[in-house]
This record gives structure tokens, sequence and C-alpha cells, in this order.
């Protein structure tokens, strides 16, 4: 694929950004504060990476910096956006891979779908989700009490602290499938 360069808005003359996701500044001639000029050779951008593993720059302008993701430039100056959707998705998963053909427009809700069906994010089992109230020992005692008559589900859900609805989930497997 031909490696295709574009202004990037708000940075005509200054920035372009690629269709393979590099940022490069251009030849300017710039004044300083005595009255003379200089000219600077335009040149590939190095390009930093935020705690999450984007690639990040600083684009200057008049003396302040704006920093960036280069996913989000890339998108903005490649892909339509019609229906306005608020982030970049990464198709491969791969945070740092910008290429233009990897990237696509997509609400919150479709991104993080994304990452669950992509494998790149899973939903905590168990003892490990946030809101869990019982442990997994916990877990085969409810479901080897019921089984046996030793207790019925409203008993279980007074002696767990846990609805009884959540007690029937539990024995039917519904809830804490993966504790056999």
């Amino acid at each position: 694929m031909r490696e295709v360069w574009k202004d990037l808005k708000g940075y005509e003359g200054y920035y372009q950004v690629s269709s393979m996701g590099r940022v490069r500044t251009l030849d300017r001639v710039i004044s300083k504060s005595d009255g003379t000029t200089q000219k600077r050779r335009g040149k590939i951008s190095k390009l930093g990476s935020d705690k999450n593993n984007y690639n990040t720059i600083n684009l200057w302008k008049d003396g302040k910096a704006t920093f960036s993701r280069v996913c989000r430039l890339v998108a903005q100056t490649f892909l339509e956006n019609p229906e306005n959707k608020p982030t970049v998705n990464h198709k491969n998963g791969v945070r740092n891979d910008d290429r233009v053909s990897n990237l696509e427009w997509m609400t919150y809700s479709e991104n993080s779908q994304h990452s669950f069906d992509a494998g790149l994010q899973e939903n905590p089992k168990g003892e490990e989700h946030h809101f869990a109230k019982l442990t997994e020992d916990d877990v085969v005692f409810i479901r080897e009490s019921y089984k046996n008559k030793t207790h019925n589900q409203m008993e279980l859900s007074k002696l767990f602290n846990v609805g009884q609805v959540q007690i029937s989930r539990i024995i039917h497997y519904k809830r804490w499938k993966h504790v056999k």
C-alpha cells in the first residue's frame, strides 16, 4: 500500500499525517523574537506512547503544545465519520498500529464490545469480580446443600446474605458456571 500524506487540520503548513500512521513536520521559516528568521527542515516526528501503549505526539503551534493520540489524528484526517462517533477503534487490537486500514470510528459501547469479542478484555469471574459477595467454596456449599436437601433456597439466601434469585441462578449454573 502506498503511503499517502495529508495536512493535519488546524496545523496546515506545520504538520502532515500519513495513511501509515506517521507524522511529519514540514519545511518552514520561523520568525524569532529578535526579528531574525530561521529555516527549519521538515522531518518524520518521533512518537511517544502513553501508559496504555497508544502512540502519542505533542503538536506545537504558536508556542503552545497540544497532546494527541496518533490514531485519532489519522482517523480525523482519513476516515469519514458521518454518524459522529466519538472514539477510534484498532481493528486488530494492536493499540500502536495506526495504519488507516486498521482504524474505524465507533461508539464507546461498540468499542467495549469489540474488546471483549476480540479477547482483548475479559469479564472477571467469581471471586475476582469486584462485586463478588461469595467465594468458590460458598458456591460449592450452596449447590451441595441444595442438592442434598440440607437447606432450601430461602435459607441459603439468608445464610449468605444474597437474594433468593441469586441462589437459584447459582444452583442452576446460570451464575458461577466455572465452579463445578
